[in-house]
């Protein structure tokens, strides 16, 4: 994965939407962004295109996601690097299970991971409202952390975003993409759950962070809750 969660050690901070106020269900303290959620700059995505077309690779149903162009000026490893991370689009929806990832070195490709993805997937019209996002959220935190931690979110805004993801992205086996929403607050990234479209079956649950309860006197860890429904 292009980015390393960063545990966050402490009392969860959250900021919300408007402090104090319970959102019930039917309101829609819920916004829908699109992907990737951190933009890469215009000058970064076009250099990352013409190295991509200087190797003839395509690029017609991606978006740059995450690049870095670096040098190290001596030794062993000396030489230009670039990363660059793309995500794939599928009837106009994101692939957020994982990006491809290509690895260069003197402009010279070295390596490519990830999958590409072909063939008939389901359509990008979603089932859900931004409103029934919301309690799937709510529950789905409830349920892997606590009833108190869920409450206490309950005044913060939220983001989602719709995209494919595949349910087999750690298996060696053939792809099975299905349609899946990425829900966390609105000013921050966690806790994020990945929820199906069709059936609301939980894919991941991550809380990101470890927090110390003062009156157990104790760190509780909750753990990422993996499901594939």
């Amino acid at each position: 994965m292009r980015k390393v969660w960063i545990l966050l050690l402490g009392v969860l901070v959250m900021v919300s939407c408007k402090k104090g106020i319970n959102y019930p269900p039917n309101e829609n303290c819920i916004t829908r962004v699109s992907f990737p959620l951190d933009k890469v700059s215009s000058a970064d995505s076009a250099a990352a295109i013409a190295l991509l077309d200087q190797h003839n690779i395509p690029h017609k149903n991606v978006m740059p996601a995450y690049v870095s162009f670096y040098n190290v000026p001596s030794g062993d490893n000396a030489g230009n690097y670039a990363n660059i991370f793309v995500t794939q689009y599928i009837n106009g929806l994101p692939v957020i299970s994982g990006d491809i990832w290509y690895q260069f070195y003197n402009n010279v490709l070295q390596s490519t991971y990830g999958t590409i993805y072909k063939g008939y997937y389901p359509n990008s019209l979603p089932q859900h409202s931004l409103p029934d996002l919301r309690t799937l959220y709510y529950n789905a935190v409830a349920k892997n952390a606590s009833q108190q931690f869920a409450t206490s979110l309950q005044d913060s805004c939220l983001k989602a975003t719709l995209g494919y993801y595949d349910l087999n992205v750690n298996l060696n086996t053939k792809p099975n993409l299905a349609r899946v929403w990425l829900i966390m607050p609105e000013h921050g990234s966690f806790p994020h759950v990945y929820l199906r479209d069709d059936n609301s079956a939980l894919i991941l649950y991550d809380p990101g962070f470890v927090f110390y309860d003062v009156h157990k006197d104790q760190k509780t860890i909750t753990g990422n809750a993996f499901k594939r429904q």
